[in-house]
């Protein structure tokens, strides 16, 4: 379960230092799949395959990419949200 809480935090903590959509989506489908265990520490040639695969899945739907955006945008902007101060 853990590593269901530590997306957003890798989310927040990386989002703020990438301005380029796509290097966003791919950096989403890397830390996906890298929590999910399905990619190791060091990625292999069959990993870069399937990373490109899902890359190329959702780039190639407008759907998709505006959805992965979507999300991407709102930890993004949980990432620069300031605590309140009241």
């Amino acid at each position: 379960m853990k590593r269901y809480t530590d997306y957003p935090s890798y989310l927040k903590f990386i989002l703020p230092n990438i301005q380029d959509e796509d290097k966003m989506i791919m950096m989403n489908i890397i830390t996906a799949l890298r929590l999910e265990g399905t990619i190791g520490d060091v990625i292999s040639d069959k990993d870069t395959q399937l990373i490109h695969y899902v890359y190329d899945s959702i780039i190639s739907n407008p759907e998709k990419k505006e959805s992965v955006l979507s999300i991407i945008e709102n930890y993004r902007n949980l990432s620069i949200r300031k605590p309140d101060a009241s």
